[in-house]
């Protein structure tokens, strides 16, 4: 008896209760027997046990958040920090630097009270770059798997707002291709692997990649910095086909091209690369070395995109579309 629940040791209590009072005269106990049972099916510390001697039950505490961003700073550990955040300890600190008015932030301060406005923003980019299950993240910063999904919830919109402010949707340099004074971009298109959706999953297959994506096209200036970029694309579309309807590209070009590998073949505002079965003459290596050689920093750019698990194109985004559109604003102006 001594390891049933409660209630159902009182229910058998006072099972044998009734037995006793109802037996035949010659079968009863004496009478305070009864009362001495139902004195201790209603006492308050009835069914509690005691414990092993000399041991004593442990009283519930709540964690004590850790300060990560402290001790990643004490340490002055670059290497690990930046491969969890794609940032190095100082700019990360000019980042927090840029965001100190959301420190009054009403809707973040009741969100994680006991974790700094510092570690806040860190698990943040801790989860975008890294995209680690959510009790994975709560052990890191002592904290609780509901409280990181309010965070991510209440700080990509704001960061979102921060971050829209620095894309300058405008090709502001100088710098133009070797190829010609009239190509000032660069332009190219990558995947970003997501669940199998419920409904109309044909629209976001891609044939080429072999899985479910959302497709992201980026043009990038000869500085080497995003002038503008479309996301939220599905990924059946090839990249022709959508860059076709880019009016925003056309806008920011104003009559000039961009530089675009084979797949942008027919589209009118690109300069596309050849296929290796049209490299017929001496001029079309010469052209083909070139810009291949130009399109090596949009390459490194896409680069850097995969090496974060939430816009990779090998591991999949389970979270909603929202989110994922909000994590390429948060993580490619940085």
């Amino acid at each position: 008896m001594a390891r049933l629940a409660t209630s159902t040791k009182r229910f058998l209590c006072l099972l044998l209760m009734t037995t006793l009072i109802f037996q035949p005269p010659l079968l009863l106990l004496p009478p305070y027997c009864g009362m001495e049972i139902h004195r201790k099916v209603y006492h308050p510390t009835f069914g509690r046990g005691k414990g092993a001697p000399g041991f004593s039950r442990r009283k519930y505490a709540r964690k004590c958040c850790l300060d990560v961003y402290n001790y990643f700073k004490e340490r002055n550990n670059d290497r690990i920090f930046e491969s969890h955040t794609r940032m190095y300890i100082d700019e990360f600190e000019v980042l927090i630097k840029d965001l100190k008015y959301l420190r009054s932030n009403e809707k973040l301060s009741k969100v994680g009270i006991k974790l700094s406005f510092e570690d806040k923003i860190l698990l943040v980019f801790f989860w975008i770059v890294k995209y680690l299950d959510y009790a994975l993240i709560s052990h890191i910063f002592s904290t609780t798997p509901a409280v990181v999904t309010s965070l991510l919830e209440t700080i990509l919109p704001l960061l979102v707002e921060h971050f829209v402010k620095f894309i300058p949707n405008a090709i502001n340099s100088e710098l133009t291709s070797k190829l010609s004074s009239k190509i000032v971009a660069i332009i190219d298109s990558t995947i970003h692997a997501t669940k199998k959706p419920s409904k109309n999953q044909h629209l976001h297959y891609n044939e080429n990649y072999k899985r479910h994506g959302m497709m992201t096209t980026l043009l990038l200036n000869f500085d080497h910095y995003i002038s503008c970029f479309v996301t939220g694309g599905l990924g059946r579309m090839h990249d022709a086909a959508a860059a076709k309807h880019m009016n925003c590209f056309i806008k920011i070009l104003k009559g000039r091209y961009a530089l675009g590998d084979p797949g942008y073949e027919g589209v009118p505002y690109v300069v596309s690369g050849f296929k290796s079965n049209q490299l017929i003459s001496n001029e079309r290596i010469k052209f083909d070395r070139v810009s291949r050689s130009e399109q090596i920093a949009i390459e490194h750019v896409n680069n850097f995109i995969k090496s974060c698990r939430v816009l990779s194109k090998r591991h999949q985004f389970i979270h909603s579309r929202d989110k994922h559109i909000a994590c390429v604003y948060s993580l490619w102006v940085v």
